[in-house]
């Protein structure tokens, strides 16, 4: 089994804006079919900032595999999207009441599972909301 570490550059930070906190959106696509992997290996997909809150998560399909493999989505506590195989495309999003709050910074990972390679194309995303401070006025 073996750890991949699938972000790019350094931390992710909250993109700018001006006067409000807004949920975004951050996604990320793996090439299965240009990684060997084998059950076990573990692919760290983003870094999330602490104060932040992930209100949901989950998977794109966008080039269906035929490895009967299966990716799982979680952060080491929650589980985003339980193990999937990805041979058709489409979406998986996180089950419902599953979100998480990062009071230190975390991170979301794929996880294969099943002795056959994964072999698809997947677009993994998140909506996290930046929660460290508040914009406008002092209450």
């Amino acid at each position: 089994m073996t750890a991949y570490d699938k972000t790019q550059g350094g931390s992710l930070g909250h993109p700018s804006r001006t006067n409000a906190q807004v949920p975004y959106v951050v996604d990320r696509v793996l090439d299965f079919s240009a990684i060997t992997n084998v059950s076990g290996d573990t692919f760290k997909v983003f870094t999330i900032p602490a104060g932040s809150v992930c209100v949901g998560a989950g998977i794109e399909v966008v080039t269906a595999g035929t490895g009967t493999g299966k990716i799982a989505l979680g952060d080491g506590t929650s589980v985003f999207v339980a193990a999937v195989a990805p041979t058709s495309t489409g979406y998986s999003g996180n089950a419902a009441g599953t979100n998480s709050v990062y009071s230190a910074a975390g991170a979301l990972t794929i996880t294969t599972s099943v002795a056959n390679d994964v072999n698809a194309k997947v677009r993994i995303w998140a909506v996290l909301v930046d929660i460290t401070r508040r914009y406008g006025p002092e209450a």
